[in-house]
């Protein structure tokens, strides 16, 4: 039996895929029991064969079988989904191939016990790079350049700068560890900009901040360059890139007919307003709620006011539509 050119039309939960006979008997699974010809297969009135089963990876599914192998996405969550389908489906290879992503990436996330890593840059464009690549971690960068100054400073810019470098410190300590690592810290040397200080805030997909610490100061004898230490700003910037950490852009529905329920994310982002800095206890508050991190030895350290974020992820329901698809094309 040519099984090669036998073709099989399959309906996963609204979504049409059409295949080879071969490709579904090609691994000992599910597949290989219901099509080998032993057992009658129930087809509807258009000659489809209903699976009980969301198709939004069933195109992965099948596409595994054709070429023993495929390329996973970067998405924690959606291979847990395609590993619960594969055991549904008993292709135990998949489930392999799986289970080596997940120890590939714990691997990969394993640093030594209490180092922190700093990448040190000399121009935006290298952070630009190092952001693009950092698998969806907010990144926070320092610019200290001190030699860019074409004036003499003020007599407050020597300690703010000194306090602008001990923040970073704290809060790369705080956020930067091997049991914590949700934010890359940078340090930038400033070769080529005009920027003396500059704190700026990479958050999830395209969001930006930057905050300027200098400015000119006119006075009646000679122009000044200040160093500001805009601490509170940079408290609630931090809060806002770590709101961000979690998210993954892979997930996104775009779909505009399925109505998604907001995240806790979101939903934290919507009290950004209401953020109230504590310093007495080392707080902060957010729509009503109260967020610290550090405990007492913590603080004791300097760790400062604590910044804490919400880790979450947005599972949005996948509703599948009817709809067809060409051999190649998954649901």
């Amino acid at each position: 039996m040519d099984t090669a050119n036998q073709y099989v039309k399959l309906n996963v939960g609204g979504a049409l895929f059409h295949t080879t006979l071969g490709t579904l008997l090609k691994y000992d699974s599910m597949f290989k029991a219901m099509f080998s010809g032993r057992n009658e297969v129930f087809r509807d009135s258009d000659g489809y064969v209903p699976i009980d089963r969301c198709g939004k990876h069933f195109g992965l599914i099948l596409n595994f079988m054709r070429d023993g192998t495929v390329p996973l996405p970067d998405c924690r969550t959606e291979v847990q989904e395609i590993i619960i389908e594969a055991k549904f489906y008993l292709i135990q290879e998949l489930v392999s191939l799986c289970e080596s992503w997940f120890i590939n990436m714990e691997k990969a996330q394993v640093e030594p016990i209490g180092v922190c890593q700093v990448p040190v840059v000399m121009s935006k464009k290298q952070v630009e790079r190092i952001w693009q690549s950092s698998t969806g971690r907010p990144v926070i960068e320092l610019l200290l350049n001190r030699n860019n100054n074409k004036y003499s400073y003020n007599t407050s810019s020597d300690e703010n700068f000194l306090r602008n470098q001990e923040l970073f410190d704290k809060l790369l300590l705080r956020f930067n560890s091997s049991k914590n690592n949700n934010v890359l810290f940078i340090k930038n040397l400033g070769i080529g900009s005009p920027e003396i200080c500059q704190w700026t805030f990479y958050g999830n997909a395209s969001r930006k901040v930057e905050i300027s610490c200098t400015s000119i100061v006119y006075t009646p004898e000679k122009k000044q360059t200040k160093v500001e230490f805009p601490e509170a700003r940079i408290y609630e910037e931090t809060l806002n890139a770590l709101l961000t950490f979690g998210g993954c852009t892979h997930c996104k529905n775009d779909d505009p007919s399925i109505q998604q329920k907001p995240s806790s994310t979101e939903s934290a982002r919507r009290g950004l307003g209401q953020i109230v800095l504590l310093p007495a206890k080392n707080t902060w508050r957010i729509g009503g709620r109260n967020l610290s991190g550090v405990d007492d030895n913590t603080n004791d350290q300097g760790g400062g006011p604590s910044v804490s974020g919400h880790n979450s992820h947005n599972n949005n329901q996948q509703i599948c539509g009817k709809g067809n698809n060409n051999d190649e094309e998954s649901g």
